[in-house]
């Protein structure tokens, strides 16, 4: 009997995924009106459903008491976040909030799943990063130097990145890490979301060559100090978002083919030269990416376990606590996808993907209708950046592309990686503020036009009966 009322819980879950991504996809370009807010309302009723079958499948499997504790935190955070926000920005993007809650809801069940202490904490710094960075929008909406300070943007951003010479850590391979008593931060994490202020107040209006040359040597000293940390999975983060970026701007083929060519050849040359020694780990990856199951003991045993759980799982996966996510090495962080796809089915995993690709354009369709070049650059950025991430991440785990070590936004545990991209969707609200207050300004400006428009009627028609015209009783 408990086996049939887990096994309907399971497929629940995937009957709720499936329509949350449909309505996630069906309202991609489509501004407010009445079937608009059904779906969003229809998404948070999703949202909680699945969080009910998805810890109570938990639940029947793993008998831990502290699973219901979290089920009840998220829950609480999950229905009184979106009222708090509806008293201070009642007309911010709802769409992007509620994949903001889809995403941590499917980060905290699978860590619930794997470690409930890594639940717990995860869950605390998400509720600690929504509320302490919920200044941001309005902060962004207000702050009318923000887009003037490209220089100051560059020149913080670089001295996070140099601060772990002096104070970094070792880490995986990667010396990209801060600690600061019990407290690990990855500053490249936060760095990412300047780096797309720099680029946006550089492009806001000079798109010529000598201006982009000086953003590709920004851009350039950015990507060597990451290269220099041996994160290349950031350095290639960082530089896709500056080629993209400009290639947007400037709408200029010559730059963005240009670039990509001379990195690869730039790259090709540097890995041949160095590496067995500086990009000895990169070297590892590699060989893990052509030929996983040829060091299926040493190099190729992370990617291998993971393309076992992904096959396995199957399309329907084994159920939450059936499967064996833990024999994959960082199944937790950089592995996340695989976890989600081995006991909750590769179903869930697709429409994970549809998920974030409608997170994007919904933020792209935002981009297309600010006015001001700043702000239209800086929604593109940030978006870029979060989406190249998600395609990192996801393709290194599926062996699309070597794995790079980079974390699914919002789902991956880490304080670095949930905060930066909570501060992310808070940049994006902000953008939503600004374009609203245009709305708002331009209609403002037409009511102005037009009472303008039938007094100049009015006294022209006044000219020509040569007396007003009383009205009518």
């Amino acid at each position: 009997m408990l086996r049939i009322v887990s096994l309907g819980a399971h497929y629940m879950m995937i009957l709720v995924v499936l329509f949350y991504a449909f309505l996630a996809l069906s309202s991609i370009g489509f501004d407010d009106n009445k079937t608009m807010i059904f779906k969003r309302k229809l998404q948070k009723f999703l949202i909680l459903v699945f969080q009910f079958f998805s810890f109570f499948t938990l639940y029947l499997q793993l008998k831990e008491i502290k699973i219901v504790s979290i089920y009840i935190s998220l829950l609480g955070l999950t229905i009184f976040y979106p009222l708090l926000m509806n008293v201070f920005y009642p007309k911010r993007q709802k769409f992007l909030e509620n994949h903001l809650l889809f995403f941590y809801s499917i980060g905290i069940v699978v860590l619930c799943r794997l470690k409930e202490s890594m639940a717990l904490k995860q869950f605390l710094i998400g509720a600690v990063g929504l509320l302490l960075f919920s200044f941001l929008p309005v902060l962004i909406s207000k702050w009318k130097m923000i887009e003037y300070l490209g220089g100051i943007y560059a020149i913080v951003g670089m001295a996070l990145l140099s601060l772990v010479f002096f104070v970094g850590v070792n880490l995986n391979g990667a010396s990209n890490w801060i600690k600061i008593g019990p407290i690990t931060l990855q500053p490249s994490e936060f760095v990412k979301i300047l780096f797309a202020c720099c680029l946006a107040s550089l492009l806001r209006k000079d798109t010529s060559f000598v201006n982009v040359f000086k953003i590709a040597v920004i851009s350039g000293m950015h990507v060597l100090v990451l290269v220099a940390e041996k994160d290349l999975g950031g350095a290639f983060l960082f530089f896709l978002v500056f080629l993209v970026t400009v290639f947007i701007a400037t709408n200029n083929y010559i730059y963005f083919f240009g670039g990509l060519i001379g990195v690869i050849i730039i790259v090709a040359l540097f890995y041949q030269m160095f590496s067995d020694s500086f990009f000895s780990h990169v070297k590892v990856r590699m060989l893990a990416w052509k030929e996983p199951f040829s060091y299926i003991d040493n190099e190729g045993y992370q990617i291998s376990q993971s393309l076992f759980g992904i096959g396995t799982g199957g399309f329907i996966g084994f159920g939450l606590g059936k499967g064996l996510p833990s024999k994959i090495p960082y199944a937790e962080t950089d592995f996340v996808f695989s976890s989600i796809c081995e006991e909750m089915g590769g179903i869930i995993g697709i429409c994970l993907i549809l998920v974030e690709i409608s997170f994007f354009f919904v933020g792209l369709h935002l981009a297309m209708k600010m006015k001001r070049k700043f702000h239209k650059n800086l929604a593109v950025a940030l978006l870029l950046s979060y989406q190249i991430q998600v395609m990192l991440n996801i393709g290194g785990v599926t062996k699309f592309i070597p794995s790079t070590g980079v974390t699914l936004p919002f789902i991956s545990y880490g304080g670095s990686s949930l905060l930066s991209s909570i501060i992310l969707y808070y940049f994006l609200q902000g953008l939503t503020l600004i374009y609203d207050k245009e709305v708002k300004e331009y209609e403002e400006e037409q009511r102005r036009y037009q009472e303008q428009k039938n007094r100049e009627q009015e006294e022209e028609k006044i000219k020509k009966t040569g007396r007003i015209q009383c009205p009518r009783i």
